[in-house]
């Protein structure tokens, strides 16, 4: 996984103090145990299922923290809290490999979904 640090993001006039509060599932095709990264410019926390699991929070420069974890079957909902403080230099990937593996890897977007509230609006508003 290559990692080049952005000037805030392509497009948008924001590069500075500013959060993202992102969520999503991950669909765990079996029982994993996975060796995750969470590198951030400048803080960001990772929950899975509403359990801390990487807290790299607070101002600082590019950053990476590990952690292994056992990823049961099923849907898994990942939540990801960022900010970006002061500076232009901003960073957050998640990645992930087996407790084995050479390189992190970003997850397959094929086991990536929609949190349950988004997925339960968007079938709640489509046309019947």
């Amino acid at each position: 996984m290559k990692v080049d640090q952005l000037i805030g993001f392509p497009g948008l006039d924001m590069n500075e103090w500013f959060g993202l509060d992102i969520r999503f599932t991950v669909n765990m095709p079996q029982d994993l145990t996975m060796d995750l990264m969470l590198l951030s410019d400048d803080g960001a926390i990772l929950t899975i299922d509403d359990v801390e699991v990487i807290n790299n929070d607070g101002i600082h420069a590019a950053y990476p923290l590990m952690e292994t974890v056992k990823l049961a079957k099923g849907l898994r909902n990942f939540r990801v809290r960022y900010f970006q403080g002061p500076g232009y230099g901003l960073a957050l990937i998640l990645g992930w490999k087996k407790p084995d593996g050479k390189d992190y890897q970003y997850i397959p977007r094929r086991l990536l979904g929609r949190p349950p509230a988004a997925a339960a609006a968007a079938a709640a508003s489509a046309p019947q």
